[in-house]
């Protein structure tokens, strides 16, 4: 077998293996990630009816009709150097409309897509990347407050084409961008999530890297069976962080107004809660020394 042969299979099993180490952390661990992966789906719902753009495609075909149109070629014409001065602002505010609300359903996507790929990736034992993906939800969340703000911001994002770009926008929106994480508390994510999965760091190898005398080596996998406690801390800052995402994500779509949804985000809430409580009982002395840096820096 390959390399990536032996890796594939080690991932085939370790899944199946973390799931039960996971309900003999708790029983309910592992149903707390479903649960989570289920609120995506319920929220994609909730969304379903804030996506029509008939108000704003009506707004464009009546210009349209004036002007011998087709409503596409509105949009057309919207998009293009010529736009300025010549198509009303009501019809330019319906296209700014319309492209944000297209912009953030693919953010939702990508942010549902981080979840279930991070979520994964810690049962193939791997914190380093599920890290990263927590890096890309805080991005999502704060791209889509940036749109909600200033729907504008939603076009200028879909309209990336190149690298060059790519950058004039993180330069625009970066600073605006993190004092929204900071507002709903996922810049921390934002920021550790760049510093070890995003780029190459001293802090991306620490979860697994080893020394011997003669050589370093590097496992894939970055759950130690011996001493379990720093993978079982980083799978709760994982669901953690989702508490954190489900909060805010009605601040992003203040459209959808069903009631239920923010007793499901209690509920995940006080679960999550719980579960760090089941990591204090099981490893007293370990989360005792994490505290204390973390108090004395904060005094």
């Amino acid at each position: 077998m390959s390399a990536l042969d032996d890796l594939l299979a080690a991932d085939s099993k370790n899944a199946g293996r973390w799931r039960d180490n996971f309900r003999r952390f708790d029983p309910s661990l592992s149903d707390t990630f479903d649960t989570a992966g289920e609120m995506f789906n319920t929220f994609s719902r909730c969304i379903e009816g804030t996506q029509d753009e008939s108000v704003e495609y009506r707004i464009l075909e009546q210009y349209a009709h004036t002007h011998g149109l087709t409503a596409e070629g509105v949009i057309r014409r919207i998009g293009g150097a010529e736009a300025i001065g010549v198509i009303p602002p009501e019809a330019q505010r319906a296209y700014i409309r319309m492209w944000a609300r297209r912009a953030r359903a693919v953010l939702f996507l990508l942010l549902q897509r981080s979840y279930l790929w991070g979520a994964t990736d810690l049962l193939r034992m791997r914190l380093t990347s599920a890290e990263g993906y927590c890096r890309l939800e805080a991005e999502a969340i704060g791209l889509m407050l940036l749109i909600q703000d200033d729907p504008s911001v939603g076009e200028r994002w879909l309209k990336v084409a190149d690298e060059e770009q790519g950058r004039a926008f993180f330069s625009a929106t970066q600073s605006k961008l993190k004092d929204s994480l900071r507002e709903v508390g996922l810049i921390s994510a934002y920021d550790r999530g760049s510093a070890v999965s995003q780029h190459l760091r001293l802090a991306s190898a620490m979860h697994n890297l080893l020394w011997s005398e003669t050589h370093a080596y590097l496992a894939y996998q970055e759950a130690q069976a011996e001493d379990p406690f720093m993978f079982f801390l980083g799978v709760l800052a994982f669901l953690s962080i989702q508490v954190y995402v489900f909060q805010v994500l009605k601040k992003a779509f203040p459209e959808v107004t069903e009631p239920i949804w923010d007793q499901r985000v209690r509920l995940f809430n006080i679960e999550v809660t719980r579960l760090w409580d089941q990591l204090e009982k099981q490893f007293p002395d370990k989360c005792e020394a994490i505290k204390k840096p973390i108090e004395q820096e904060n005094s």
